[in-house]
């Protein structure tokens, strides 16, 4: 990798390494800046090691190397970091964009195009699939770092530019991220995704959308346990009986997956943005209307709007008027009925304490 990068890209104008915010997963609380932060690890001799072992021998390392850092995506991009720092005479920047989203402005405002990362879950609390974020500690006030993909994009291509332009053998960093600049709590964004899907609700909602932050972990995987072990085979079976294709097992399994991968990120973390201001000020008004990544600009509540119905047009294919009124029916029925159970449960009580 060293002769590649030093043979191909040296004479290239700039090199820039994409990374994430969350390579530093592993510092819930704290400020996180822009710089390379010790890690613990020799890149070099890690993958000198890794290509002498075996499928099996390998997924045992790669369990005792994720344990601060949850997963093998933050992992091999703390060994990317290190790698490109290393290079010293690599024209290279490192550019961090936190959790990207759908479309802000750029194109078509609210695209998304799968259900991945936030969509995931916004998509599963949308349909009823999902009823609580997962978190590993409850803080209504943490901020789920989020931003923009078309504001990524015009940052990056200035950050590219902004490094031609560098004369140093450093690398610096640059963060694109929004909880400095426009922080976003989770509370609030749940609170606008729950008025949105009850006034728009979805014609494939398993039950009635919750867009709830309480919980405990351990109840939460006691739960979904419970989902997979007694609910999926009665509702596959179910399905099949009314000749359709069971699809439980498949939604329950990829609802477990994005539950497990989110636990971490919905921690609060702080992001610095000193690099993204300095670009900001550098720039002149056309470059800036041309390329916005400017944060500060985003209407969350409009932003979110947008996206919950880019997620619904663009992923679950429902955008017809009509079946948004068929389905509040169903919505409201489903509410109800749900309901019965605690009126049963109080009508019993009732008749007993009477007697």
């Amino acid at each position: 990798m060293s002769v590649f990068m030093n043979t191909k890209i040296k004479e290239q104008g700039s090199f820039l390494h994409c990374s994430t915010t969350y390579v530093n997963v592993d510092k819930p609380g704290e400020k996180i800046e822009e710089k390379v932060y010790l890690s613990g690890f020799d890149a070099d001799k890690l993958l000198t090691a890794v290509e002498n072992l075996d499928d099996t021998q390998a997924d045992f390392m790669s369990g005792l190397l994720t344990k601060k850092l949850y997963n093998t995506y933050c992992l091999t991009k703390v060994l990317g970091e290190q790698i490109v720092k290393n290079e010293r005479d690599l024209p290279a920047l490192i550019f961090r964009p936190s959790i990207i989203v759908g479309v802000w402005k750029d194109g078509l405002p609210g695209w998304v195009p799968a259900f991945q990362g936030i969509a995931a879950l916004i998509g599963a609390m949308y349909t009823g699939a999902l009823p609580r974020v997962p978190m590993l500690s409850h803080n209504p006030k943490s901020i789920l770092d989020c931003v923009p993909v078309d504001a990524v994009v015009s940052m990056m291509i200035v950050c590219a530019g902004y490094r031609m332009n560098l004369h140093t053998e450093e690398a610096p960093v640059f963060h694109c991220c929004t909880s400095e600049l426009s922080p976003f709590s989770l509370q609030k964004q749940l609170t606008i995704a729950h008025k949105y899907a009850m006034e728009y609700p979805t014609e494939k909602f398993l039950s009635s959308p919750s867009f709830n932050l309480g919980g405990f972990q351990c109840v939460e995987s006691l739960r979904h346990k419970m989902r997979v072990g007694c609910m999926r085979p009665v509702l596959d079976k179910l399905t099949t009986l009314f000749r359709q294709q069971p699809f439980w097992t498949r939604l329950y399994r990829k609802v477990g997956y994005a539950y497990t991968a989110l636990l971490p990120f919905t921690r609060h973390y702080q992001f610095e943005s000193t690099g993204m201001l300095k670009l900001i000020g550098m720039m002149n008004e056309e470059d800036r209307n041309t390329f916005d990544f400017d944060v500060r600009k985003i209407n969350w509540t409009e932003f979110s709007c947008n996206g919950m119905m880019g997620m619904k047009i663009f992923l679950m294919k429902d955008d017809d008027e009509g079946a948004i009124r068929r389905t509040k029916i169903r919505l409201i029925s489903h509410q109800l009925i749900s309901l019965l159970p605690v009126f049963v449960i109080f009508y019993m009580i009732s008749v007993l304490v009477s007697r």
